[in-house]
């Protein structure tokens, strides 16, 4: 069972009912909290679903739909911070200016005062969804760059990671939650890579597997990453360059016997590697 969220009535704190109690003692003043099922309980519990509601549309990058349930939850409850918080982080992308005095208040009054809804977890959760869907569309984009704009090299790469500072990362890092949320799950993402891929060396069909898998999943991502945090370039540069390395091994002979890959696929692979292998030297 699950406990139920209230409020002190004498100080205002968020108070954790145990399951299938009906009275405890405020862990900040000491006061007794009776749970009686009301109809404010009952919009505490429609303010609780609707944030909840919130942050699974920003989980999918859907932040118009999580607008309009930060919206519903302020008009359930006027004035607390939850909604502020997840309205903040809608606008982040767009509209810094906007988004960062939201932040601010919300984060103000939750270390204030507490509120039903936004537990540690919560929030978490937000600032990393946040962070995996801004991961999650650079891959896109340098993707795209690289592999639809015929002679993209280093200074694109570079191009536009200056530009995704000076719009994006250094607004972002003002916030110290958010600089650190970015800093944890890129150090993250990268120990998952180096984790789930690695390349043997061999003529094999797991090896070519590896190569290929590195390469739909993983190898744009290493460009983000190093944006994100350059202190990732040497394990990025190490990851791509072994990619190329096991590009270079004779793998014709094998495709002829059975290995489900081609010479075709083989230079795909070598040319879209080849600009991101030199930029991530270059950061090194």
């Amino acid at each position: 069972m699950s406990l139920t969220v209230l409020r002190c009535p004498s100080c205002g704190a968020t108070v954790q009912m145990p399951p299938g109690k009906t009275e405890c003692f405020c862990e900040y003043c000491g006061n007794p909290v009776r749970f009686q099922r009301t109809e404010v309980d009952e919009k505490d519990s429609e303010f609780i679903s609707t944030v909840n509601a919130a942050v699974v549309s920003i989980r999918h990058g859907d932040y118009k739909t999580a607008m309009d349930f930060a919206d519903k939850a302020s008009a359930i409850h006027p004035g607390m911070p939850a909604p502020q918080i997840i309205k903040s982080i809608c606008y982040m992308p767009k509209d810094f200016k906007k988004a960062k005095p939201l932040f601010d208040i919300g984060k103000s009054m939750w270390e204030k005062n507490g509120t039903i809804a936004l537990t540690d977890s919560l929030y978490e959760d937000i600032l990393s969804s946040f962070v995996m869907n801004y991961i999650e569309d650079r891959d896109a984009d340098f993707k795209r760059m690289i592999e639809t704009i015929r002679g993209s090299g280093v200074s694109d790469i570079e191009n536009v990671r200056v530009f995704e500072c000076r719009r994006r990362l250094d607004d972002y890092y003002t916030i110290p939650d958010i600089k650190d949320a970015f800093l944890k799950i890129s150090f993250e993402c990268m120990g998952h890579m180096e984790d789930d891929v690695r390349f043997s060396g061999q003529i094999t069909s797991e090896n070519w597997g590896q190569i290929r898998r590195f390469y739909k999943e993983c190898m744009y991502r290493t460009v983000g990453l190093v944006v994100i945090n350059p202190e990732l370039s040497s394990r990025s540069y190490r990851m791509v360059d072994g990619f190329v390395r096991n590009l270079d091994l004779k793998w014709g002979p094998a495709f002829k016997d059975g290995i489900d890959g081609s010479k075709d696929e083989l230079k795909i692979y070598a040319r879209y590697s080849e600009p991101i292998l030199k930029w991530l030297k270059s950061k090194c």
